[in-house]
């Protein structure tokens, strides 16, 4: 079977649901769909999610799902980027 889509769809793991929406949003500029958010407790606890899109002016889509799935940030936190 193949799966066919027009759009990317990217999930990722979260510990802190809000704050990763904001920087997603107001950095990014993603913006939330509101159809597809699950708040598990009514505080955005384990099993909640988020779907951020960007806007498109062609066919070609981009969404991230944000899932709380893990209680805190990985630790040590991973070595990637330029550190000053």
């Amino acid at each position: 079977m193949k799966f066919k889509s027009k759009e990317v769809v990217i999930k990722l793991s979260v510990s802190d649901m809000l704050k990763s929406k904001k920087f997603y949003e107001e950095i990014l500029g993603f913006k939330a769909d509101d159809r597809y958010t699950l708040n598990s407790d009514g505080n955005y606890g384990m099993e909640s999610f988020i779907q951020l899109y960007l806007d498109s002016n062609d066919e070609k889509g981009f969404m991230l799902g944000l899932y709380k799935d893990i209680y805190a940030p990985f630790y040590p936190l991973p070595e990637t980027g330029n550190r000053t």
